[in-house]
């Protein structure tokens, strides 16, 4: 997926230090889960989990070439559904609309290529910054909140696209 503003491109170890930066500037979101400070390991194991689970982990990066957020989502979880993993994007890049035009792109591309007719996410009962984003871009709370394995409570969200 490429804008005139970013480029978006299956992201993997190789890219293990720009990726730590960029989970490192968002470590405001990660402080809202179990584990608050962003490593290695977290990275690695994000990229480890997308592949179990048929996922596609990207980099986002700027026209300069600056990694700057991660996008991960399951193209075709269930018919016609795909699931939204993660998106994340660095402190300093935020208030752009680079993230609603980050969802924009996806939703083409998941639609063209996948024949997606329905986005799914999970989004943290606590993150409200997130909820109100999703929102913002036409998701709509699916369910009442559940628990997680690793001690999260979330909220589905979903968006059905034409």
């Amino acid at each position: 997926m490429e804008t005139s503003r970013f480029l978006v491109v299956p992201a993997d170890e190789r890219h293990l230090d720009a990726l730590l930066v960029v989970y490192r500037q968002s470590e405001d979101f990660l402080a809202l889960g179990p584990i608050h400070k962003a490593s290695a390991q977290m990275v690695t194991s994000d990229i480890e989990s997308s592949r179990k689970e048929g996922g596609l982990y990207c980099g986002v990066w700027d026209k300069e070439g600056v990694l700057f957020g991660v996008l991960c989502f399951v193209p075709k979880m269930r018919e016609e559904t795909s699931f939204l993993t993660l998106l994340m994007i660095s402190a300093s890049y935020r208030g752009r609309g680079l993230g609603s035009e980050i969802v924009v792109e996806l939703e083409k591309h998941l639609k063209t290529h996948y024949s997606t007719r329905r986005i799914e996410a999970g989004v943290q009962v606590n993150n409200l910054g997130a909820i109100r984003f999703w929102a913002r871009n036409g998701f709509r709370l699916d369910d009442r909140p559940k628990a997680l394995a690793d001690g999260t409570v979330c909220f589905d969200m979903a968006k059905e696209i034409a």
